[in-house]
């Protein structure tokens, strides 16, 4: 038989369609079976099915083994990813020198298999007792096992060479025959071979890791299970960051590594480095950093480096941002060092257009160097005064911060404040509205 044969005029066959009903899942594969009057025609064979598969899984042409034998028992099964997600059933009466049309449409729900022989009800010439090969001497489509034909034991009887048990009562033995591998079982009674695995007779107890007896195209026989696969959930998820096994088989028989190229620690960005890459998995299953960048001339944001700013705090702290750019700072700007400055100079925490000599400081917005000022003189910075302390506006002497003291007074000289009155520099240095005694002692 085969798979889209097409539909010519071929004498006695049967053109068999497979479809899926509603709701029910594509299969990728189907595997069918196929059953004359004395027992099998074909054995379990698979056919792929299209990708594109949708209703219509295809067309298959079914040749009857025997000229006299017309009347065929098909199942055919719907296989995704080696699991069975749909079943259906025909039987099908030939024509001799004709082709006959019919169809199977696959449906999610198991048919019920009474006698657990593997040969759903529908299709079972004896259901009620196991009989997987379907033998049936006279072809009457009553199973041996059923009628005491030949072959089965009954009361009285002997065993068959099926390996049937014989009852005591006249009646057909309920064992049956022992299952061939591939055949679906409950227990390892059920199968010639002694082992039920993965719920079908095997030739071994397949207990190696990422090996299975239930694999499609592989049924009783220990394969390895495919690629991205675990059927019987024996492989761990140890999660990506470690690098170790993704939960699946990889195919050769071993549970699976992360592949090479996985992230397995997200980018990080802490003030203005960016480890761009993050971390990837190397096909040693070791977690290998990503290279570090610089963000330079942004600054960080969730988690990665800004390109536009809104403010100083989106640059890098040697940056300012003008017209959404964080650039170097220009003249008259605070500073720490002249490489923060377009110009290049930074003249006493201020940028400069020029390099001003010893004893000048950068004045008029960065644009020009004049001549330190001196003590008493009126002051905006300490920048400005010779004495490095610009307070209350004066060049002061010192940094005049004690209690009671101020620097305008006597411009110039940290001096009490006169009795009376209040300490503003630093304000409210005595409290509310007390004020000095005159001796640098709040009132």
């Amino acid at each position: 038989m085969c798979l889209s044969c097409g539909g010519g005029s071929t004498p006695t066959t049967l053109l068999l369609s497979l479809s899926n009903s509603t709701g029910t899942p594509v299969p990728d594969k189907v595997q069918v079976r196929v059953f004359q009057g004395h027992g099998v025609a074909y054995d379990v064979q698979s056919f792929d099915v299209p990708a594109s598969a949708k209703a219509d899984l295809g067309t298959l042409v079914i040749y009857p083994p025997t000229a006299d034998d017309l009347a065929l028992r098909i199942e055919a099964i719907g296989m995704k990813g080696g699991a069975m997600v749909s079943h259906g059933t025909k039987r099908a009466q030939l024509e001799r020198g004709r082709q006959v049309s019919d169809e199977i449409v696959l449906k999610v729900e198991a048919l019920r298999d009474t006698d657990n022989d593997g040969v759903p009800d529908p299709i079972d010439n004896c259901p009620t007792v196991a009989n997987p090969r379907q033998e049936d001497r006279d072809a009457d489509d009553v199973g041996d096992a059923c009628e005491g034909d030949a072959g089965a034991g009954g009361r009285g009887g002997t065993a068959g060479p099926d390996g049937g048990t014989g009852g005591t009562d006249g009646q057909p033995g309920m064992d049956g025959p022992p299952r061939v591998n591939g055949v679906t079982c409950n227990d390892s009674g059920d199968c010639r071979s002694g082992f039920c695995v993965d719920r079908v007779c095997c030739e071994s107890e397949c207990k190696d890791t990422c090996r299975a007896c239930n694999v499609t195209t592989a049924l009783g026989t220990c394969s390895l299970v495919s690629d991205g696969q675990d059927p019987r959930d024996v492989c761990k998820d140890q999660g990506t960051n470690t690098c170790g096994t993704d939960g699946l088989c990889d195919g050769a028989g071993s549970c699976r590594r992360y592949r090479a190229g996985t992230m397995c620690k997200q980018p990080t960005c802490t003030s203005t480095v960016e480890r761009s890459a993050g971390a990837t998995c190397d096909a040693n299953g070791i977690c290998v950093d990503g290279p570090a960048s610089s963000c330079a001339p942004y600054a960080c944001s969730n988690g990665t480096c800004r390109t536009s700013c809104n403010g100083a705090a989106d640059c890098a702290p040697d940056k300012v941002c003008t017209n959404r750019m964080c650039t170097l700072k220009p003249d008259g700007t605070g500073c720490a060092a002249p490489q923060e400055c377009l110009s290049g100079f930074c003249i006493d925490g201020t940028c400069c257009a020029m390099n001003c000599a010893p004893g000048n400081y950068c004045s008029s917005g960065g644009r020009s160097c004049q001549p330190k000022k001196a003590q008493g003189s009126l002051c905006i910075g300490a920048a400005e005064c010779a004495t490095a302390f610009c307070m209350d506006f004066f060049c002061c002497e010192t940094a005049c911060t004690d209690v009671c003291k101020r620097c305008d007074s006597t411009p110039g000289r940290c001096t009490f404040v006169a009795n009376g009155s209040r300490d503003n520099n630093p304000p409210g240095t005595c409290g509310g509205n007390k004020s000095c005694n005159g001796a640098g002692v709040c009132n």
